[in-house]
């Protein structure tokens, strides 16, 4: 099974993303635009076996300038934002691939959502300022806040910082409203995790909220 799903991406989906200049590394495609690398990943779920293959479509944007790593791309997960492509089967949590898959109606499914979601998606976090603004704007929680602290910091955008942390903060503060024993963790997260970090340019959460509103 393993084989026929391979050879289904290699068949059915990598000569349209080739035509756009999409480079393929196993499962995953990739394509340089300006200053950020744009990604798809068809990751296969750790349920699969000889009979069928449970998988996800991942997509993302990696922006290798702000990046703790390298410059060069390693994985889905390196990526500074990404999302999924809902499955098929509204009722399941993952695409399916077997021998009964109808390949033409997965195949068009797939494309549909590539060029109605992921490439519009794309066309507008195609620089590393679109990136930002556009997790800042849709208030994004993501694993890389502190690369994106420092990205902003270093280019002295405090306001634009100053937005992103403003918006961490009202989430917390939902949260606590709903689980008020949130509000602990709260605190040890601004303190111990997000002061720490800003406490290197002389900087602090709360004075960064209130003095570049």
């Amino acid at each position: 099974m393993k084989t026929k799903f391979n050879d289904f991406i290699k068949v059915e989906i990598h000569p349209f993303l080739k035509k756009i200049n999409f480079k393929k590394q196993n499962l995953t495609f990739i394509k340089k635009e300006n200053d950020v690398f744009l990604v798809i990943n068809f990751q296969k779920s750790s349920g699969s076996n000889w009979e069928e293959i449970p998988f996800y479509i991942n997509y993302g944007v990696y922006l290798p300038e702000i990046s703790e790593l390298t410059n060069d791309f390693k994985s889905i997960w390196d990526c500074q934002i990404w999302n999924r492509i809902n499955p098929l089967n509204p009722n399941e949590h993952s695409f399916l691939y077997n021998e009964s898959t109808n390949e033409k109606l997965l195949s068009d499914y797939i494309l549909n959502n590539f060029n109605n979601i992921l490439f519009p998606f794309f066309d507008k976090n195609n620089s590393i300022t679109n990136c930002i603004n556009f997790i800042i704007e849709n208030e994004i929680s993501t694993d890389k806040d502190l690369q994106i602290f420092e990205y902003l910091i270093r280019n002295n955008q405090l306001m634009k910082l100053s937005s992103y942390l403003r918006n961490i903060n009202i989430k917390w503060l939902k949260s606590i409203e709903n689980e008020p024993e949130n509000k602990i963790r709260f605190e040890n997260c601004k303190n111990n995790y997000y002061n720490e970090f800003l406490k290197k340019f002389n900087l602090e959460f709360d004075e960064l909220i209130k003095n570049y509103c």
